[in-house]
């Protein structure tokens, strides 16, 4: 006979495994409810501007929502799997798979099946769904309020006024882009000149291109030359910084990586994207540790204490790794640290801590 330490699959492990996953799926509802409705709220001050309306904001919202549940899913991982759970343990129903024979390790194995469920929907929606809906939703309110055609992608910022193309390697701070390549259309749309510029300011209501090189082309010749500072009156609205700085949540871990070897050839600055790869990786790794996570908290003590509770814990403790994360992101963003150690230094504290309280419990 196969005791319920050695049976590999069975049906503790479903039953814990569909519970899970369904706290955990109501868990991000309630909080992508939540969140959408503050996104919106934050978007009433444009309707009006230009061709901005309520369907402008409204899919404005929905399409970002999509990048704001894959950053919140490990923390809702940890509030739905605490709250469900914690259901089975106030029921006493968790106390009788370990009068069983089922100890606190082989119910963390047993969530394991569920955390690799959660882990494909992870990579589903952060690779698959949220970037382009979110590049769709930030360019579509660019066009709205500055009537400028953009798009983000792997290969920086594209964007069209009129007969100018432009395209920008990175958005920096403080109105500033560095590697712009120009192409001038002429009025029969066809390439009239071609520029790249190391860097533009934007000072005093126009910009300032620097070490600039341009072609243009004039019937059958071609005039090349380099202005090391050329002032432009219109390249792009300094209000697009607002709505289009290059986010990494408009990009896929694939799209990353090849944005920072892009950037990396044209020798610009990458950490702040390899941070963003990395904690990419970091956050689908996070899922099986918040699962786990919940489990001391359902016996002892914490098994006799009420929804409340749970879910008070659940919060705070998934708000707490969010607030860690985005915290040591934006410290090693300004410091330089090493984006490896940033990305994983939160998942690697919360795994030592997961791992301490289990051993503790059992």
């Amino acid at each position: 006979m196969v005791s319920l330490e050695e049976a590999p699959v069975s049906l503790l492990d479903r039953y814990l495994a569909r519970t899970t996953i369904t706290g955990t799926f109501l868990a991000i509802v309630i909080l992508a409810v939540v969140s959408g409705f503050l996104t919106f709220v934050s978007q009433l001050h444009n309707i009006g501007i230009q061709n901005y309306t309520i369907g402008t904001a409204l899919l404005y919202t929905a399409s970002t929502l999509p990048e704001w549940i894959s950053d919140i899913f490990p923390a809702g991982a940890l509030i739905g799997s605490l709250m469900a759970l914690g259901t089975l343990a106030h029921a006493n129903e968790l106390m009788v798979f370990r009068v069983t024979g089922a100890s606190l390790i082989r119910l963390a194995r047993s969530l394991m099946l569920a955390a690799l469920v959660l882990m494909v929907v992870f990579v589903i929606l952060a690779e698959y769904i949220a970037p382009p809906t979110k590049r769709y939703a930030e360019s579509e309110r660019a066009l709205a309020l500055y009537h400028q055609a953009a798009l983000l992608g792997p290969f920086g910022l594209w964007a069209r006024d009129g007969r100018l193309v432009v395209n920008v390697a990175r958005l920096g701070r403080h109105h500033q882009f560095e590697g712009i390549h120009l192409f001038q259309l002429s009025i029969h749309h066809r390439l009239a000149a071609i520029g790249y510029a190391r860097k533009a300011l934007y000072r005093h209501h126009q910009w300032i291109l620097e070490d600039l090189n341009e072609t243009v082309f004039t019937g059958h010749h071609l005039t090349v030359r380099h202005i090391s500072r050329s002032k432009w009156p219109k390249l792009l609205s300094p209000d697009l910084f607002k709505v289009l700085i290059v986010n990494p949540g408009n990009l896929s871990s694939l799209g990353l990586w090849r944005y920072i070897r892009y950037l990396h050839h044209n020798h610009l600055r990458a950490e702040h994207y390899e941070i963003a790869f990395w904690k990419k990786i970091a956050d689908f790794l996070s899922i099986p540790v918040m699962i786990c996570f919940s489990l001391p908290f359902l016996f002892g003590s914490g098994r006799s204490q009420g929804g409340s509770y749970r879910l008070f814990i659940g919060v705070g403790t998934g708000l707490l790794y969010y607030f860690l994360d985005n915290v040591t992101v934006s410290m090693g963003d300004t410091f330089h640290w090493l984006p490896f150690v940033v990305a994983f230094g939160p998942l690697a504290l919360f795994s030592g801590l997961t791992a301490m309280l289990i051993f503790r419990t059992a």
